[in-house]
């Protein structure tokens, strides 16, 4: 039993690591050696999908900052409308994504035996289809996407995600704030006692007005708990809704954020991610139990099994975008009737945090 990963970002390495320790034989292929993207980019991993990881990646817990609080704040008010906390766990963890991604990639180097990296070696997917019992392709642009899964629901949010790590004085750094501000959402995000993550997504009508002098003055108007020494440099990417119509053709699989790709005003993108892959294994799982082969019909229940909860899930997130845009709008005692009647809904509240957590599986 052989597979192919196109694609080597976090999701593909996670992936990769999972199949090998089942003993089958992967092979890796990118158009590039490392997938290092943005060096002050973080990612929020749930405390469900921490659990997962674990089972695979002793300790790796151990790189993530625990957030045991969210704190929601609009822009009337400037003061928290919603939190999000549970006694008995923690939200979700805060990993630097290129210190995450080492750790994966060394955990991968032990696995020599199933696991190949094709270096330097761009794959023509026609040519090597008949070699493989499925084909997994995440990486983001190549010719045989343009062919077969051009088809696709997309919005143009128009905007552009800004991100940053302040450096601050040390200070107990466990509260994760979200502050939807008339600009776009401002997250911040704490990595350590000492470091605190930046997502900001900035609508692009308002972006011009930002130059980088301004763009500082204006986060430092919403900062209210930290006492800054210094910003490192703001890197951006643009941000749209993505998802594919068809999530396979023949023994080729598409995967990753080239399946889905969402707001990151929730941090959800890398944790829909990790489902799609726990769904995946544990059909692998149960076609090898039984004997059965590896082939299409593996693609065929995956998106069977996994696209209308992922085109649910991608909708939620659009839905909290959407109606914070539509709450600037109204009068302020509206919009505190509104907020006031979410928080005082325990099950609400709870329920959300499932969701967050686990998804819809």
């Amino acid at each position: 039993m052989k597979l192919c990963i196109i694609g080597n970002g976090l999701t593909s390495l996670v992936l990769a690591k999972n199949l090998i320790k089942r003993n089958i034989l992967v092979d890796i292929s990118a158009s590039s050696n490392k997938s290092k993207i943005f060096k002050n980019r973080t990612i929020g991993i749930s405390e469900y999908n921490i659990r997962v990881l674990e089972k695979i990646f002793p300790n790796i817990s151990n790189l993530g900052n625990p957030i045991n609080k969210i704190n929601i704040y609009n822009e009337k008010n400037k003061k928290e409308i919603i939190n999000f906390q549970n006694e008995s766990r923690q939200q979700f963890s805060v990993f630097e994504y290129n210190r995450l991604y080492d750790f994966i990639r060394k955990s991968l180097t032990k696995d020599k035996k199933n696991l190949k990296f094709l270096k330097n070696k761009k794959i023509i997917i026609e040519k090597i289809r008949d070699k493989y019992d499925l084909i997994i392709d995440s990486e983001l642009k190549d010719s045989f996407s343009k062919k077969y899964f051009y088809n696709k629901l997309k919005k143009n949010y128009y905007s552009n995600s800004y991100v940053s790590i302040i450096n601050h004085k040390k200070i107990n750094n466990n509260t994760a704030e979200q502050y939807f501000t008339k600009i776009g959402p401002l997250a911040f995000l704490p990595i350590n006692y000492e470091k605190t993550s930046l997502v900001f997504s900035i609508i692009e009508k308002n972006k011009k007005l930002l130059t980088n002098k301004k763009l500082i003055s204006y986060i430092k108007s919403y900062n209210n708990k930290y006492n800054i020494k210094s910003f490192e440099n703001f890197e951006s990417f643009k941000i749209n809704m993505v998802l594919l119509k068809k999530y396979y053709y023949k023994n080729v699989l598409v995967f990753g954020d080239k399946l889905h790709s969402i707001h990151p005003l929730a941090g959800q993108g890398f944790n829909m991610n990790l489902r799609d892959i726990e769904v995946l294994i544990n059909i692998l799982d149960k076609k090898i139990k039984l004997g059965l082969p590896i082939d299409e019909s593996v693609s065929v229940e995956f998106e069977k099994s996994s696209k209308f909860k992922n085109i649910i899930f991608s909708s939620s997130i659009d839905f909290i975008h959407e109606f914070f845009l539509f709450e600037k709008k109204l009068p302020k005692n509206i919009s505190n009737t509104i907020f006031y009647f979410f928080k005082k809904q325990k099950f609400l509240n709870k329920l959300s945090q499932e969701i967050s957590n686990k998804g819809f599986n």
